[in-house]
């Protein structure tokens, strides 16, 4: 993407194209918020890192191109890391790792309709900001059928003019991440892996400052391996379109800054 953001009108017939793409979107945010609430963010940015390998994994096989054995070995030390991680956790953290499980599906699922079912017509501007409009329409009742918009009542920084000004950085700091990445891909496509790999880093560590959260020394190590495995996949293959996330980690953390 070059130059000025553009998007086409709103057309019904190709937004019913995108259904499905749209589909996926709301189920990965409403999902990775879930998660997110729950889980220690070095997990959640951990288990992220799956949804670029199991994208790299289903293209694969539709290829049938492994690539060399350094990034085959890279990707299965990310799966192996992440699992174990999960499994070196506190017990209470299992409905957040399910919520995790439901994200990184459908995360998986948008990033493949992104790339083969995605209307001619659409750049990726487009399918975002139809994303953002329907889900926005879609979470309105249903935040009061779920019960989220009642419960919001009860939450102690209601009244706190900090929550709405870290409301409104998230929101704007979501979109300004999407639009980076999606620029970054047509004109520095080059960087991106290390621009990822280098605001996942600096995310974890901010977020051990900014939240109390005591981490097991067997966590530390499957994120340690997770990690390096991740960063070592990123360089020596390609980054996968639409891959990557962490807007909803950049949105808890600028809600806590502020």
């Amino acid at each position: 993407m070059k130059g000025p953001i553009c998007f086409v009108v709103f057309q019904r017939r190709e937004i019913l194209k995108w259904c499905h793409g749209v589909f996926f979107f709301i189920i990965s945010i409403f999902s990775g918020s879930k998660a997110l609430s729950i889980l220690p963010i070095p997990a959640f940015i951990a288990l992220q890192n799956t949804v670029d390998v199991l994208v790299y994994v289903f293209q694969t096989t539709q290829t049938k191109r492994l690539g060399n054995a350094a990034v085959v070995i890279s990707a299965i030390m990310v799966l192996v890391a992440a699992y174990s991680l999960a499994n070196s956790g506190e017990q209470n953290l299992s409905s957040g790792y399910s919520w995790m499980m439901t994200h990184i599906v459908s995360t998986v699922l948008l990033i493949l309709s992104q790339k083969w079912l995605k209307p001619a017509s659409f750049s990726d501007v487009d399918c975002l900001l139809y994303q953002y409009l329907i889900s926005v329409v879609i979470f309105t009742p249903g935040s009061f059928l779920l019960g989220d918009l009642t419960d919001a009542f009860y939450f102690t920084n209601w009244y706190s003019m900090k929550f709405y000004v870290g409301c409104i950085l998230s929101g704007l700091l979501g979109v300004l991440l999407k639009l980076t990445v999606i620029h970054m891909k047509g004109t520095d496509a080059d960087v991106m892996p290390v621009a990822l790999a280098l605001s996942k880093s600096i995310l974890i560590v901010l977020s051990q400052h900014l939240f109390e959260t005591s981490l097991t020394s067997d966590f530390r190590f499957c994120l340690l391996v997770n990690m390096t495995s991740y960063y070592v996949f990123l360089w020596l293959h390609p980054l996968v379109e639409g891959a990557g996330g962490g807007e909803e980690t950049v949105q808890k953390l600028s809600k806590e800054v502020v």
